[in-house]
């Protein structure tokens, strides 16, 4: 209205009537707060009534009020009194219309049920959109509880939150009771695991019926809001959930029991050893566990009438049994047993390899026989013969022995162009790094001058005995009984002095029941080194 003033000083006529709308504006401006308080939808019945205690008469608008009747109320004189009223409904309103919103937000949110696999029941997928929603809307709700303008709604919003946290309860107590029976389902789906564990599998049974009868009712009923309404739906999800605890807690007490019994066990998780219990009717469903329980057993050798007669290596290396086992009985008691058998055929083909060392030419020998064997036997026969030439020459003898053992690595290397399998050719190569590391040292024996069996530089070495028909490992005082564990066709490291020190420091530690921390750079072989201490 100012510029109008302005653009029509010059024109009175206009000028006037601009003048007089400005001064109506300027009456009107004071008591428009007010009016726009006063229009506020949250304003209801008991806000109209402070409002007539605090004018002394009855201000509500009725059918047909006009603007000018509200003006021509004479309660300016109340403004304060009636704005406070005013915000006190504005934001008592803001609550309710936040309580609504969120229950339409809610209105038609279901659970997403869909079959599970061949279980003839359903599941809940996907509820990471839905715990979202009831995290936000908790955190709103608690909020909303601890305004100072609740009160009107105090008890609407304690009813919706005790809602969202009884949805937000039973969500939670479902997927964890899901987790369990996806689990625990196809486990005592078995007929052998039903059987070896009666009283876990009446008990999962139980569970089972109720969890069917819940999950056909959530897809039948799948909006969120009605079907987390039952009270009692949250106690059923926890009672059923300790009971599957109770059946996990059991099924791990019985995996323990199996474990105890063929300690192999250990190097299985919990899910590959139930394979293995749950399919007792078929010994070959070990097979693709036998790596994981034996060092280099692969597989083992099934006849038609499932005698189990020979073992394969990861390098398809294959020693026969002495014996041949039947997988009869508990699946822990029979593997004991083919574990029994790997010890005897390794031992047995150490015996026969010691006699046919000294039937044949070295290097004729050396292609009969497995890596494992010809390593062991090869290492008795260095230590023999070393021992021997220190007993009748000393160093002098064991010069004439080094010379021996030049030639034999000789023969391994006109040997290794020749042609060879490809597990020959392993062989071959891990026992020239052990015949270096034996020539190696015969020339530190001969360059100290050794004399007596007793001296230092001939203890300090690993030496291989066959004594009371076992094989021995020796170093300084220690003196440990080989263990014929079955070791495959593999390569070794390279040996060298640091190599040997590391060697007669862990040996002596495991002799005094002590551990033993390799200690240096990444990547040098620690690891590696003591691996190679094993074999």
């Amino acid at each position: 209205m100012a510029r109008c003033q302005k653009l029509f000083r010059e024109t009175p006529e206009p000028l006037s009537v601009a003048q007089l709308v400005k001064g109506q504006m300027d009456e009107l401006a004071p008591r428009m707060p007010m009016i726009v308080a006063l229009r506020n939808p949250g304003m209801k019945d008991r806000h109209w009534k402070q409002l007539e205690e605090v004018c002394k008469q009855d201000i509500k608008p009725k059918k047909g009020t006009t603007l000018n009747d509200m003006l021509n109320l004479d309660i300016q004189d109340h403004k304060d009194e009636i704005m406070k009223i005013c915000d006190i409904a504005a934001k008592e309103y803001a609550l309710e219309e936040a309580l609504i919103e969120m229950n339409k937000e809610w209105q038609g949110v279901q659970f997403d049920i869909k079959d599970y696999k061949a279980t003839r029941t359903y599941v809940m997928y996907g509820a990471t959109e839905i715990q979202e929603r009831l995290d936000m809307h908790l955190l709103r709700t608690q909020a909303m509880s601890f305004s100072p303008f609740k009160e009107p709604h105090k008890d609407a919003i304690e009813k919706w939150l005790q809602l969202l946290d009884r949805v937000s309860l039973v969500v939670e107590e479902w997927l964890k009771c899901q987790k369990r029976w996806i689990y625990l389902e196809p486990i005592f789906s078995s007929e052998d695991i039903q059987r070896q564990l009666p009283i876990e599998y009446k008990r999962f049974q139980g569970v089972d019926r109720t969890w069917r009868r819940l999950m056909n009712q959530a897809h039948a009923k799948p909006v969120v809001l009605e079907f987390c309404e039952p009270e009692t739906l949250l106690s059923q999800f926890q009672e059923m959930f300790q009971v599957l605890e109770s059946v996990a807690n059991g099924l791990e007490s019985y995996l323990e029991t199996k474990r105890k019994a063929f300690p192999r066990f250990y190097f299985l998780s919990s899910d590959e050893l139930l394979d293995i219990l749950s399919q007792t009717k078929d010994p070959t469903r070990v097979q693709p566990y036998l790596g994981t329980c034996f060092e280099a057993m692969k597989s083992v050798v099934f006849q038609p009438d499932m005698e189990i007669t020979a073992m394969i290596s990861k390098e398809k290396e294959r020693v026969e049994f002495v014996e041949g086992i039947y997988p009869e009985g508990n699946v822990e008691q029979w593997l004991k047993e083919l574990e029994t058998c790997m010890f005897t055929a390794v031992r047995e083909q150490i015996v026969q390899s010691l006699a046919d060392y000294k039937a044949r030419p070295r290097k004729d020998w050396t292609t009969k026989w497995p890596g494992q064997v010809v390593i062991c036997v090869g290492q008795i026969f260095w230590t023999i013969e070393t021992e021997e030439a220190i007993n009748t020459g000393g160093y002098e003898a064991v010069a004439v022995q080094l010379q021996k053992l030049k030639d034999q690595l000789n023969d391994l290397t006109e040997l290794v162009r020749g042609n060879l399998t490809e597990n020959q050719r392993v062989t071959l190569g891990a026992l020239i790094t052990i015949d270096v590391h034996a020539r190696d040292v015969t020339t530190r024996l001969v360059q100290n001058k050794v004399q007596a069996v007793g001296d230092f530089d001939w203890i300090s070495q690993f030496r291989y005995t066959w004594e009371d028909e076992d094989v021995h490992v020796k170093m300084m005082q220690t003196d440990f009984m080989y263990q014929y564990e079955y070791l495959g066709n593999t390569s070794r490291l390279v040996i060298t002095p640091l190599t040997d020190k590391l060697y007669m420091t862990l040996m002596g530690a495991i002799n005094l029941h002590l551990g033993g921390a390799p200690a240096g750079p990444a990547g040098t072989g620690k690891t590696e080194t003591t691996k190679d201490l094993a074999k």
